[in-house]
């Protein structure tokens, strides 16, 4: 399991939306590929979950994580990976999953939601200083009783 992997598939996927006539909803393939990045090293390689395990992950049928996965190729965002890492592992040749790489991009533009949590930061990195609670105001006290 990767958190940068997963990061990366939640927010810097470029998942068409709406998706064109013929391809699986935005949704379910957000829901494959957080799936496969759930499988994938911190650089996105040599994830093979099977498509059994996929669709116990997305709650979809194996048929639709089948043709989610065919539809995110054409997109850039998984390739075929190397198969002799799942033959290591697999030893029957029936039984082997396909082995995908995640197409990661660190260096894209920032995260969109970036603004929206309100990481706001100094030039020199360091985050301004912000206060909390209650605001610096003069309070009277009650004359006890």
């Amino acid at each position: 399991m990767s958190i940068e992997a997963i990061t990366c598939a939640l927010e810097r996927a470029a998942i068409p939306s709406p998706t064109p006539p013929g391809m699986p909803s935005a949704p379910a393939l957000t829901a494959v590929l957080i799936s496969l990045a759930n499988h994938a090293s911190r650089h996105g390689e040599g994830t093979h979950p099977s498509v059994r395990t996929l669709a116990g992950y997305t709650r979809m049928s194996e048929r639709q994580v089948r043709h989610c996965l065919a539809a995110l190729v054409p997109v850039g965002l998984i390739s075929r990976g190397d198969q002799q890492r799942v033959a290591v592992t697999v030893a029957r040749e029936d039984r082997r999953p396909t082995c995908h790489h995640l197409t990661m991009r660190w260096h894209d533009a920032s995260s969109p939601r970036s603004r929206e949590r309100g990481d706001q930061h100094a030039p020199d990195g360091v985050p301004a200083e912000r206060l909390r609670g209650d605001t610096p105001v003069t309070r009277t006290r009650r004359p006890r009783t």
